[in-house]
């Protein structure tokens, strides 16, 4: 019995060494998948505000546009031709547009735009920086995966680019993998642990530091030999 539990302890104390082997890529496959959810992300109006034009008559070309963006060098459009500035005032006739709003790195926002003459619309937009998503999957109980060496669920938002993925069970090997997020794009990964296999020959353990060891864990020694 005691040795058992001193074999148990040992094999406990090596599953927690971080030198362990790391399993290879081959028991590690990604595949980057199309997710309705997630392409589905866009910048959004922040505030849309219209006030009367002071002295304007109506029919004439008294529409006043005000957009602004929080990014730097975004490229505002009205009916996908005429560029605006943004933070400028801009004289328009009433009447129908589609008002668009582009940014490197960020989602597009497209809205449609009925405007009246005789008014000041003023339309701030936030520009939002698309997520990527990585899904984690195994047939391995209690797994615990990091990214970037913090915890994460098994479906979880990143950000592009990227990120070393790791993961662990007891008795099996980690898993540990570079892994590249792609804005919109779910990253889905299957991952198959070996089981952890070690050469106990040649250790010794004190009988002290053994004694100490099952002191400590008797709760878990105690479920380990029923």
């Amino acid at each position: 019995m005691v040795f058992f539990a001193s074999l148990m302890l040992v094999t406990q104390a090596l599953f927690a060494d971080p030198a362990l082997a790391i399993n290879p890529s081959p028991q590690f496959i990604a595949t980057l998948e199309d997710d309705p959810f997630v392409a589905q992300q866009v910048s959004k109006l922040n505030q849309f505000r219209e006030f009367p034009v002071a002295n304007a008559r109506p029919g004439e070309s008294s529409v006043i546009l005000l957009v602004e963006t929080d990014v730097k060098g975004t490229v505002i459009t009205l009916n996908e031709r005429q560029a605006i500035d943004a933070m400028a005032l801009t004289a328009l006739r009433e009447g129908s547009y589609t008002l668009e709003a582009k940014a490197n790195h960020y989602a597009d926002f497209k809205m449609p735009l009925l405007i009246k003459s005789g008014m000041l619309y003023r339309i701030k937009i936030e520009m939002v920086r698309p997520v990527g998503f990585l899904e984690v999957h195994s047939e391995t109980p209690g797994v615990a995966w990091t990214v970037d060496g913090a915890q994460i669920p098994k479906r979880t938002p990143l950000g592009e680019g990227r990120h070393i993925l790791r993961g662990v069970a007891f008795g099996f090997n980690d898993i540990q993998q570079d892994i590249v997020i792609e804005q919109t794009k779910k990253l889905v990964v299957n991952a198959q642990f070996t089981p952890a296999t070690f050469d106990l020959s040649g250790l010794s353990v004190s009988r002290q530091a053994l004694t100490h060891a099952i002191r400590e864990n008797a709760e878990w020694f105690a479920y380990g030999v029923r």
